[in-house]
């Protein structure tokens, strides 16, 4: 019985670890219309250790097709531009896979974890093509940061379960003022 009681909890146990996210999950975790903020991420930028209060926010979404206001700032400078974006499935995985319409060039970014409770954070994955690196974030909605503790982020333990301890910290408190 003891054996068949282990077999079972360790069945129950996969099951719930291997549960990859699914494109529904995708598509809620861009549900809001406020900012989504970079919490943190294990790379520096293309454009330097000092882009710091990265965010999208959904402008608008047409089904699985959206287009996203993406800002940030260096070195005192806000920038924003546009990003276009679809949600996917491909195999067993949910995928965005996102564009800058200028240079057309698109980057795949794998949802890994979806608070599906908090409703409030989740973590995508890109591998880069160019260095052959995972690289991995922690997205936060804007609503979630109004209480925000410097110490740690929301859904910060699964960033360091899937992404590892590389932290990069690209959002502070003062992102929200300053954009």
């Amino acid at each position: 019985m003891n054996c068949l009681s282990g077999a079972i909890f360790l069945a129950l146990c996969a099951t719930v670890l291997c549960t990859k996210p699914s494109l529904q999950d995708l598509q809620e975790a861009l549900s809001t219309n406020d900012k989504i903020w970079i919490g943190l991420r294990n790379f520096y930028s293309a454009a330097g250790t000092d882009v710091l209060c990265v965010y999208d926010k959904v402008t608008t979404r047409s089904g699985t097709s959206y287009t996203l206001e993406h800002g940030y700032r260096k070195e005192e400078k806000t920038f924003t531009g546009t990003l276009t974006a679809t949600a996917m499935k491909e195999g067993d995985e949910a995928v965005l896979n996102v564009k800058i319409p200028e240079e057309g060039q698109d980057n795949k970014h794998v949802l890994k974890y979806w608070n599906s409770e908090q409703k409030n954070c989740f973590i995508l994955e890109l591998h880069n093509k160019t260095s052959n690196f995972k690289q991995c974030q922690l997205h936060i909605w804007d609503n979630a940061l109004t209480d925000y503790n410097p110490q740690r982020f929301p859904c910060e333990d699964k960033y360091d379960e899937y992404c590892g301890t590389t932290k990069h910290a690209v959002y502070s408190s003062t992102c929200r003022t300053a954009q």
